[in-house]
């Protein structure tokens, strides 16, 4: 299995880096940096309701609802138990 680092926001860093994604240039873009392209979005816009259109970030966000669905219907997720 090997070894994972424990990140702040849940799950581990073997199976967050496949899901943290890339950015147009192709450089990896962490979970707290769209985190913070969330918080600035939901400033911009008054809401978290990020379309897939938008590109990166939409599909960041439909994932981490698609986890934290996951997580309440018991599934496997990559989301902590925080």
């Amino acid at each position: 299995l090997g070894d994972a680092t424990v990140l702040p926001h849940g799950g581990s860093r073997s199976c967050q880096e496949k899901h943290d994604g890339l950015d147009k240039a192709g450089k990896r873009v962490s979970w707290e940096d769209r985190f913070e392209q969330l918080v600035a979005y939901k400033e911009a816009h008054g809401d978290c309701r990020v379309p897939l259109s938008t590109g990166p970030l939409g599909k960041w966000v439909a994932n981490q609802r698609l986890q934290y669905l996951k997580k309440l219907r018991g599934e496997k997720n990559y989301l902590s138990d925080d």
